[in-house]
């Protein structure tokens, strides 16, 4: 699963601010392409600058101011008036970033996930089908949206399988508040599994460009997942539904049929 793309906004501006700074990094030089849109690349060298592509005009050309820090292992990126920052983590000829907006009163309140390869990665880099799983379960039959809360103090406790996988169970509620922190990264690789209860077929996860690339080969009453991301609804309204104030990061998902899906 391929965490939602949007269209190219500001976002990736905030993006490239963080990965100049590994310029003096050899491995962060080169042409990376996002995985869930290859036509969209940047380029790094070796003098600190990045290129976009000829398609996005709107950003080719331009540099911006950045300052850094290094904080538990990672690198993040903060733009000059400290409202973006970007965190990435490099693992073999791919990296995932990640970007916070502070809003509505929420820390860390992460913005975008996003996968990007190098050219000239191998199929092995991006494998990641042998790495541990969340393995969300869902009520039998369910259908509508649902959503995740992590790093809930009230939350319910998570298992560990002998497999190593994260195991999450949601009820008939559609939401479900957990102790698990978020894992961005994760998400970013497509290791979450989605299925019902009692089910030993995964449910097929689309992401944000399902619609405009419609795959005819998928019957349309087949019942699939889309994950909409993190944050993407007021928390003022989910804070209603659940009757209290939820903090930290929530994740949405819509249950339906591809047909219905596609009208998303």
């Amino acid at each position: 699963m391929t965490t939602p793309l949007t269209k190219p906004t500001l976002v990736f501006i905030f993006f490239l601010q963080s990965i100049l700074l590994f310029a003096q990094n050899n491995s962060i030089l080169g042409r990376w392409h996002h995985s869930a849109a290859p036509e969209f690349f940047i380029q790094v060298d070796s003098l600190g600058y990045f290129t976009f592509n000829p398609e996005m005009d709107l950003f080719s050309g331009k540099t911006y101011k950045y300052t850094i820090y290094k904080d538990g292992g990672y690198y993040d990126g903060i733009e000059v008036d400290s409202l973006f920052r970007g965190r990435i983590q490099l693992e073999r000829n791919f990296m995932v970033y990640y970007g916070f907006q502070d809003r509505e009163g929420i820390e860390d309140r992460i913005d975008e996930v996003n996968l990007f390869y190098k050219v000239g990665a191998k199929p092995e880099d991006l494998d990641f089908s042998k790495e541990p799983k969340t393995i969300i379960t869902l009520p039998e039959g369910f259908r509508g949206k649902f959503c995740i809360a992590y790093h809930q103090p009230d939350g319910k406790l998570f298992e560990i399988d002998a497999q190593g996988n994260t195991r999450l169970q949601l009820d008939e509620s559609g939401y479900l508040g957990t102790t698990l922190p978020a894992d961005p990264f994760r998400m970013a690789k497509g290791n979450e599994v989605l299925r019902y209860q009692n089910a030993t077929q995964n449910l097929l996860v689309l992401d944000s460009n399902h619609a405009e690339k419609v795959d005819l080969s998928i019957p349309p009453q087949t019942i699939c997942v889309y994950v909409q991301g993190f944050n993407k609804l007021g928390r003022q309204m989910l804070n209603q539904k659940v009757g209290k104030t939820i903090k930290g990061n929530v994740v949405y998902y819509v249950v339906d049929t591809y047909e219905n899906l596609l009208k998303r």
